[in-house]
């Protein structure tokens, strides 16, 4: 929301992104190998992992914004080409590595249900690439059918097959379905009755160690420097030039984390080339701020709702 409300490009949405995702998996694996050897005790898990996350967030925030108020968004312009898509082609394979991993289920990898998931998942995926990339004016036509064809088409074949998706469904034990969550509401996560996210609940020794903070302090160069390729992305799909070559971008996405990690528990955010990129391909200018409130009050709407 404040993103929209701010920036120089008023189409520019922001978001996490599946980078710090995957730093949250290593410190969420450490602090359950803690469990397992007897070092942090069960109800500690949760509340340590989401103080990971706000230390994290909170120290994001600093670094944009000092990084922003440093102009540092020039040092991009200096690094070379192959080490700039070599960065963004190690990220990809990581989404496609663990897009690969859901989508056959996680075990049975020789199935030849499995392998049939995996191919119809690739061709469903690689479609939508090259019919966004070569028919922008069909943009809205293309997602709507992308979005509700394919899985309408795979309720279809459940139903069909007499399948079911009641939370002990074989899809479930499978993984071809996500776990079964009880609806419930979104302040649970925080209060006593799940978790009981208070300072003698939290493992304080985790955020010391020292792979935590390696880990840590890598996320935050990484971020970072995809951030910048972010900024430098929007400016090169969309013809557009921010102030300072980004540095007042920075600047806001540092203080827009540092007042979300002050509120409660975030991930860190920042303005998403493939959303921005989108939203100009659906209304076909930069300058409708409508487009980033709304995709914040649905998201708002769905966290809220349990």
């Amino acid at each position: 929301m404040i993103t929209s409300f701010k920036s120089e490009l008023k189409i520019n949405i922001s978001g996490p992104d599946i980078i710090a995702a995957l730093f949250t998996v290593e410190w969420a694996q450490h602090i359950s190998d803690g469990i397992t050897k007897g070092v942090y005790a069960p109800n500690q898990a949760m509340p340590t992992l989401l103080m990971l996350i706000w230390v994290s967030t909170f120290g994001m925030g600093l670094v944009w914004y000092i990084c922003g108020h440093l102009n540092v968004t020039e040092v991009i312009g200096i690094f070379p080409v192959p080490v700039q898509y070599g960065f963004l082609a190690c990220i990809a394979w990581k989404v496609l590595k663990y897009g690969f991993k859901i989508s056959m289920g996680y075990d049975n990898w020789l199935d030849p249900l499995r392998i049939g998931l995996v191919v119809l998942a690739f061709a469903l995926g690689t479609a939508l690439y090259f019919f966004k990339k070569w028919n922008h004016h069909l943009a809205v036509r293309i997602l709507v059918f992308f979005m509700f064809v394919p899985i309408v088409g795979f309720l279809i074949i459940v139903l069909g097959s007499g399948g079911n998706f009641n939370k002990d469904s074989v899809l479930r034990e499978q993984y071809i379905l996500f776990p079964y969550y009880e609806n419930l509401p979104f302040y649970s996560l925080y209060v006593e009755s799940y978790g009981n996210l208070t300072t003698g609940n939290i493992a304080w020794e985790a955020l010391w160690k020292p792979t935590i903070l390696i880990n840590i302090f890598s996320m935050w160069i990484v971020l970072l420097i995809d951030s910048l390729l972010k900024i430098a992305g929007t400016q090169s799909e969309l013809e557009f030039e921010f102030d300072g070559n980004g540095s007042k971008e920075i600047v806001k996405t540092g203080k827009m984390n540092i007042f979300a990690a002050l509120v409660g528990i975030a991930s860190p955010g920042y303005p998403q080339v493939k959303f921005n990129v989108l939203s100009y391909n659906i209304i076909e200018n930069t300058k409708d701020r409508r487009v980033g409130y709304l995709v914040a009050i649905i998201n708002g709407f769905l966290w809220i709702s349990g």
